[in-house]
């Protein structure tokens, strides 16, 4: 990640830390296709079918709090940057309309 995705991401985890949670992720079935690439940026479309939610625990405890994420087919664009040879997320945008 680098940009604005590395900034929430980090910003994401520190409240994590400040709260005493943990996250588990979501249970998604993803689909990628190369939309563009033009020198070091790169266009991803994103197609998204999230089963099952995440879920929020405390960390202490174990103790399930509360589920996160939104369940169904959604759309994503991602633009990635090259960065020292490697590709990186910069920025995603939800779509309108939802893949199928």
């Amino acid at each position: 990640m680098t940009g604005s995705q590395l900034i929430g991401f980090r910003g994401f985890i520190e409240g994590l830390v400040h709260d005493g949670e943990v996250a588990r992720g979501s249970s998604v079935d993803r689909r990628f296709a190369a939309a563009s690439v033009q020198a070091t940026t790169a266009t991803v479309d994103e197609c998204d079918n999230v089963k099952d939610p995440g879920h929020l625990f405390e960390s202490k405890s174990g103790r399930q709090l509360a589920a996160w994420g939104t369940l169904g087919a959604s759309s994503v664009e991602i633009t990635m940057q090259q960065e020292g040879g490697t590709w990186k997320v910069a920025d995603t945008v939800s779509k309108a309309v939802a893949c199928s």
